[in-house]
């Protein structure tokens, strides 16, 4: 298949190239990478995408009215507007997704973006991995939407994704209620690291500040104590206690 790039506003535009390689986008207002609809087994890597003009969407995947299928979106680095100069800027977006759509979203970063860094609505049958993907959501206003990582798949669509490892700050998976829960348990070294906690002799309520309840808690010392679990972690809380007051690292996903 050619390879064939157009110019859309500030960025790229495109409906069957093969690659975008090495693009620099500065300053996009509207989309860098536009992936329209019926786009298959395409690349897109190493492009520099900012927008401290405001963009809205730094690399955009939509299946609608075709589904995308078999692309790859790696090694990108993304910067957005920061504060609430777009009212809600995405990194990366899949949107529209579609079953078996095969997609991978390894070694980027993406940061300083009023929405989420990636977003993925609807498609299953891929990758999340090795992105860093920190500082997002700058707008209060998207707090209660939006994550660094965003993952909202439909009915039947968690246990087809792979998550992880990557470094974030937060991570909201809106889950079908049918299925089970999204969560870290599926993220190989996705663990949110809670750092330099005092847990006392009688039990102590430390907030995880996940979405949801942690299956694993980890517990590193920092000093030379016992410190245990002493009940189960809820939705908002780990609860432990120690032998004698201590410093700990703590770790859940």
């Amino acid at each position: 298949m050619a390879c064939a790039l157009a110019r859309r506003l500030t960025g790229l535009s495109r409906a069957g190239a093969r690659t975008l390689i090495g693009n620099a986008l500065n300053n996009v207002t509207n989309v860098g990478i536009d992936v329209f609809s019926g786009t298959t087994g395409c690349i897109h890597s190493g492009n520099v995408i900012t927008g401290p003009l405001g963009f809205t969407l730094g690399i955009q995947d939509n299946s609608s009215p075709t589904p995308n299928t078999s692309n790859i979106y790696s090694n990108n680095l993304i910067t957005g507007s920061g504060g609430s100069v777009v009212a809600r800027q995405m990194g990366i977006q899949i949107l529209n997704g579609v079953a078996s759509q095969r997609f991978s979203i390894i070694g980027n970063q993406v940061t300083n973006c009023s929405g989420s860094g990636i977003y993925v609505a609807g498609a299953d049958t891929g990758t999340i991995a090795q992105n860093i993907c920190s500082g997002n959501v700058t707008n209060a206003a998207n707090v209660s939407t939006d994550a660094d990582l965003y993952i909202n798949p439909a009915a039947g669509q968690v246990d087809k994704i792979i998550l992880g490892p990557n470094i974030y700050g937060t991570f909201k998976p809106n889950q079908n209620a049918t299925d089970g829960q999204v969560s870290q348990t599926q993220v190989v070294g996705g663990l949110h690291k809670l750092a330099s906690q005092t847990i006392g002799a009688t039990q102590t309520t430390v907030a995880h500040g996940l979405s949801y309840t942690p299956n694993k808690v980890l517990i590193k010392p920092r000093s030379n104590q016992t410190v245990w679990e002493s009940q189960a972690a809820d939705g908002t809380n780990v609860y432990l206690t120690a032998s004698a007051s201590a410093t700990v690292d703590l770790y859940v996903a």
